[in-house]
Order: C-alpha cells, then sequence, then structure tokens
C-alpha cells in the first residue's frame, strides 16, 4: 500500500500531466477555431456552418483555460515565496502552506482551467458536429 508521501507524489505527478492535457487541448481548440474563423467565400461550406459568435465564444473559453493555468501558476510561485521568506524570517527549516490565503485560488485556478478546456472541447465539438450532421441529412 502505498504511503501518503507516495500519494502526494502522485498527485504532483497527475496535477503536470493535466497542466500538459489542459494546454494542448486549448491551443488545438484554438487552432480549429482559427481555421473556422478565418475561411473566406472560396472555403469549404462547413467553414461557415458555425455562427462566428460560437466560434468565438468558443476561443475566449480556451483562452480562459490557458490564462486560468497561468494564474494557478503565478499563485503557487507567490504561494511558495511568501511561505519560505515568512519561514527564513522565523528561523524555521521547514516551510508551512497551510495558513495561505493563496492556496485557495491556487486550487480554483487549478479547477477552473480544466473546466474551461473541457468546455471549449466540447462546445466545439457539439457545434462542428451539429454543422455536419445538418449538412449531410437536413
Amino acid at each position: 500500500m502505498p504511503s501518503l508521501d507516495d500519494a502526494k507524489k502522485k498527485l504532483d505527478e497527475l496535477s503536470a500531466q493535466v497542466s500538459t492535457i489542459v494546454r494542448t487541448v486549448a491551443a488545438g481548440v484554438l487552432a480549429i477555431v482559427w481555421l473556422f474563423l478565418s475561411g473566406d467565400s472560396d472555403s469549404p461550406p462547413l467553414l461557415s456552418a458555425v455562427p462566428a459568435w460560437l466560434m468565438a465564444l468558443i476561443a475566449l473559453l480556451a483562452i480562459s483555460s490557458i490564462t486560468f493555468d497561468l494564474l494557478q501558476y503565478v499563485t503557487a510561485y507567490e504561494q511558495v515565496s511568501k511561505a519560505r521568506t515568512a519561514a527564513k524570517k522565523a528561523g524555521l527549516q521547514e516551510v508551512d502552506y497551510s495558513d495561505s490565503p493563496l492556496k485557495d485560488w491556487r486550487y480554483r485556478f487549478y479547477a477552473w482551467k480544466y473546466y474551461a478546456a473541457i468546455a471549449s472541447a466540447v462546445l466545439l465539438i457539439a457545434s462542428v458536429g451539429w454543422a455536419v450532421v445538418d449538412d449531410l441529412f437536413f
């Protein structure tokens, strides 16, 4: 059975993987949205089948995801830096993060980034899927 330290290491590993996946999904969504929005009159009809406002909303969700990712890491940096400074001033050899008000924001940004990435991907898939179904059957 894994120890608490092993579980903490596994969570850190998984957190890094989630962050990488979120960035990849958000970048992919933005690339596809760009493709749809950059179409002109010579483009295939599918590129204009999804309304531009919907593509802009999807892009906004993807950009929000990337922004929350950045804010999570900036908040984490500030949390660690302030706790380290406080420990040094107190002459301690260990750092305590539990009192930090930034801790809650750090977790919120972490959750919001993957919710926004999931929402952007699902909305993109649903929108394009509906456009394809509409084109084929209606």
